[in-house]
C-alpha cells in the first residue's frame, strides 16, 4: 500500500490537472493526450491505495473507489 491518495488517469485531448477533497479523501486527477487510450476515452483508471493497508484514510480512499468505479483490477506481487 504505498499510494495513499486516489489518482484517476484519463484520455483527453489536452492536458489538465486537477486536485479535490472529497469526504477528506484527496483525488489527483490527471488528463493527459495518451495514444493508447485514445480509442478508449471513456475509460479512466484509478490507482488507489492496497487492499492489505490497516491505514484508516486508506481505507477511506478503497471505499470511496469501491462505490465509484465500475471494475477492479487487482495487481498483487507474486
Amino acid at each position: 500500500p504505498t499510494t495513499s491518495e486516489i489518482y484517476k488517469i484519463a484520455y483527453s485531448n489536452e492536458e489538465s490537472e486537477n486536485f479535490q477533497q472529497k469526504k477528506g479523501i484527496s483525488i489527483y486527477e490527471v488528463k493527459y493526450p495518451f495514444k493508447r487510450l485514445k480509442k478508449h476515452k471513456h475509460i479512466v483508471l484509478w490507482d488507489i491505495p492496497g487492499l492489505n493497508s490497516s491505514n484508516k484514510k486508506h481505507e477511506n480512499c478503497i471505499n470511496y473507489a469501491l462505490e465509484k468505479a465500475d471494475a477492479f483490477i487487482l495487481v498483487v506481487d507474486c
